[in-house]
């Protein structure tokens, strides 16, 4: 799968600094959706469009329809819905993943905005990406697992959790590092597979 990812280093660091306010660049919304450009992720306003339907239903529908899908996902028995957050959880020999939408509210009214920006403060070894050449999407890392976060072209983000037995208690830089090293990639290729199957031609820029 291809990824780009940013962390904050020195040359990105004066990147930013660059552009402050500018709109990175990026080719007209099209379908199938375009190549983003890699330098990108060095921006903090972005080109994006919002008026796409959600790509996840709030159920789980998608899975249930999906056998492939799931075997993909590792998935060890039928995905559950969770209605309180409207989320489907899937439970595999490794541990969950939960997916859902990032929906708005008084506290995030622009949800995929707070989350490139890392706004939550919850964030631990942030990294701003391309998936696939063709999502923007953000990285965070816990000790028991990992979060992205996908702009899919509509007003709400998609969401990807992983929670995992047995996680390391270590809270240092290092620790941190060393979860995202472990527990973010296995959970690209799963947005990836996911996306494959249920967003073909899909991407940030779609039209």
């Amino acid at each position: 799968m291809r990824s780009r990812s940013l962390t904050v280093l020195p040359v990105l660091a004066a990147a930013l600094a660059l552009t402050g306010c500018a709109v990175a660049p990026g080719p007209a919304p099209g379908k199938p959706a375009p190549t983003l450009p890699a330098d990108s992720i060095a921006y903090d306003q972005l080109p994006t469009v919002t008026t796409r339907p959600n790509v996840f239903p709030d159920s789980c529908t998608q899975f249930e329809r999906n056998p492939a899908l799931l075997a993909a996902l590792g998935a060890s028995t039928q995905p559950t819905f969770d209605p309180n957050v409207k989320a489907c959880d899937i439970n595999s020999a490794d541990g969950l993943l939960v997916v859902h939408t990032d929906a708005a509210d008084s506290r995030q009214p622009d949800p995929w905005q707070s989350a490139w920006m890392s706004e939550s403060g919850l964030s631990s070894h942030f990294r701003r990406e391309i998936l696939l050449g063709r999502y923007y999407a953000v990285t965070s890392a816990g000790m028991n697992g990992c979060s992205l976060i996908v702009n899919t072209g509509s007003a709400e983000p998609l969401a990807f959790d992983t929670f995992h037995q047995g996680g390391a208690d270590d809270s240092s830089i290092d620790g941190y590092r060393r979860a995202s090293d472990k527990y973010c990639p296995p959970l690209r290729k799963m947005a990836g597979d996911y996306f494959a199957a249920v967003d073909p031609g899909g991407g940030s820029l779609v039209r």
